[in-house]
C-alpha cells in the first residue's frame, strides 16, 4: 500500500491456473477492501513478471474486478501474461 492509501502493488509469482486462480481472486479481493476500507477507489497495481502461466479464468478476474469499479494496472506482464491478456481481449 502507498502511504496515502490510494493504491497497492501486488508481485504475483509462479503460475495462476484452475488451482491457484482461487488464490488470485482472494488476494485480489483483500487487498481491493484493504483499499477501499480508506474511502478510496481502489486502484491495485500488479506486477506480473515473475508469472510463468496465466490461465484465461486469471485474465477474466481482471476484467470482474475492473467492472465492478477497481482500477488495475499490469507492470512488466511476463511474455505469457501479454499474450493470453491479448488473446482475450483484456488489453488492446
Amino acid at each position: 500500500m502507498d502511504a496515502g492509501g490510494h493504491r497497492a502493488v501486488l508481485q504475483v509469482p509462479g503460475e495462476i491456473d484452475a488451482l491457484s486462480v482461487a488464490w488470485f481472486r482472494d488476494r485480489l479481493a483483500a487487498t481491493i477492501s484493504e483499499v477501499a476500507a480508506g474511502g478510496h477507489r481502489p486502484t491495485i497495481h500488479l506486477d506480473l513478471h515473475s508469472v510463468g502461466f496465466f490461465s484465461a479464468a486469471a485474465a477474466g478476474l481482471l476484467v470482474g474486478f475492473t467492472a465492478a469499479g477497481t482500477e488495475v494496472v499490469v507492470h512488466r506482464p511476463s511474455r505469457i501474461v501479454s499474450r493470453v491478456l491479448t488473446l482475450t481481449g483484456t488489453i488492446p
